[in-house]
């Protein structure tokens, strides 16, 4: 009876011990179901219909692919990989399927509470007499992973109301994305594109 009893209590201590990665995964550090670093070849394993988009940083070492209407919710996604190692992603969603507080709930659900969000009188500016408003949400999990959710309503019209009778404020396009991104990784990409375009420059 004394062994039983001595045995239950070992067992209860080594769970309760436990690290808590062995019950609770930790989120990829990149992006959804790839790591910062994956090759473009690799990455095509998970996103198969992504298809390269050739601009300005094509040149200077930069190539990105984009995978369009992705879901319901999903309109775009674009990665981003530098001498063919992934390093940052950007996701636009289709604002009129999701909703900007459910999405930001949904990110802290799984790399946790925001380090900044937007004051509650979001700050406004002017464009074409017209009112604009951003709003950003930023999580940084790690060194190495830094989450950005940005609301945009641009613009903002202004528009006289018949049944109410006054002037209302009403958006007329906004958007919502999130970018993920390796920090660090990132002002190196920008330092390599900045040498790229000074060493093209003959004197």
């Amino acid at each position: 009876m004394k062994q039983t009893f001595f045995s239950l209590i070992v067992v209860i201590t080594v769970f309760i011990t436990l690290p808590s990665n062995l019950t609770a995964q930790s989120p990829i550090i990149g992006y959804d179901q790839v790591a910062w670093g994956t090759s473009i070849e690799d990455a095509k394993q998970f996103y198969s219909t992504m298809n390269e988009i050739k601009n300005y940083q094509t040149n200077q070492g930069v190539q990105t692919f984009e995978q369009k209407n992705v879901s319901n919710s999903i309109d775009k996604r674009t990665f981003y990989f530098f001498q063919n190692e992934l390093y940052k992603v950007v996701v636009n969603y289709k604002y009129v399927s999701v909703s900007v507080s459910d999405l930001v709930a949904k990110i802290a659900s799984i790399y946790g509470k925001f380090d900044r969000e937007p004051p509650k009188e979001t700050p406004s500016y002017s464009y074409n007499n017209d009112i604009a408003t951003t709003s950003y949400y930023i999580r940084n999990y790690n060194r190495n992973l830094t989450i950005t959710v940005e609301h945009y309503q641009y613009p903002l019209k202004s528009e006289y109301c018949t049944i109410s009778k006054k002037m209302v404020i009403t958006p007329s396009r906004s958007s919502l994305t999130v970018t993920y991104e390796d920090e660090p990784f990132q002002k190196y990409v920008e330092e390599q594109m900045k040498n790229a375009r000074v060493n093209k420059i003959d004197l």
